[in-house]
């Protein structure tokens, strides 16, 4: 059986009539809006789409379990992603000569860094982030700094842009260029989230530092190298 690729799109939508007919199309049509939502892409055209799949099936089943995905991808996409005036968040521009995370840290002198490697695509970097203000709460007495690398292609600039605000990263924030991203992964290991902690001079303090989901060994390990 051939398999059918839709794109999110209207035209997308109405390709599938040509194949599908009444609950199989319904169903469709959810799927497609859910996929979205479960991994939170947050695509722009999705809220429209929803409101076709209301117009053309009413009575849907499918409406009250779609709701809260698709008020979040409205207050995603309600974010600027240009808008610089929160200091909370302060953008690291990703220069030709950081060739490694190190470099990076550099330019953050006389500080302990906690490095989050993240992505926008990473299920399970996002669903670390809930666990911040607990994180936060809890080192609200240490002197550390924290920096989030994404490990996004330059091409996904707005949707990084979006997301740590969105996520309410505060700290440094760094899109990683392709060449940084190839050094950081051959150095830390092709996986993400990973997390880093450095000292005030630059060096690697931990190379496999605890998580945002574990607060009190964040805390511990934060710890030693801020007295």
């Amino acid at each position: 059986m051939k398999s059918i690729i839709i794109s999110f799109s209207f035209e997308g939508f109405e390709k599938l009539k040509k194949f599908m007919k009444g609950k199989n199309l319904e169903y469709a049509y959810a799927s497609l809006i859910n996929e979205d939502i479960t991994y939170k892409t947050y695509d722009p055209i999705v809220p429209d789409l929803y409101e076709t799949l209301k117009k053309e099936f009413p009575d849907n089943k499918y409406k009250s379990f779609l709701e809260a995905g698709i008020k979040e991808n409205d207050h995603f996409n309600a974010i600027k992603a240009d808008d610089n005036s929160n200091k909370d968040y302060q953008k690291i521009p990703c220069k030709a000569s950081f060739r490694s995370l190190s470099d990076v840290v550099k330019s953050l002198k006389g500080k302990v860094v906690y490095v989050d490697l993240w992505a926008t695509w990473c299920s399970s970097c996002l669903s670390e982030f809930p666990y911040l203000p607990k994180v936060e709460k809890s080192i609200k007495d240490l002197d550390a700094t924290f920096l989030y690398v994404s490990m996004d292609r330059p091409e996904n600039a707005v949707r990084w842009e979006k997301s740590y605000r969105y996520y309410k990263l505060r700290g440094f924030q760094l899109l990683a260029s392709p060449t940084l991203a190839k050094a950081i992964y051959k150095e830390f290991g092709n996986y993400i989230p990973h997390a880093v902690i450095f000292d005030r001079n630059g060096n690697i303090a931990e190379h496999n530092a605890p998580g945002l989901n574990q607060a009190e060994k964040l805390h511990e390990a934060l710890a030693k190298w801020c007295k």
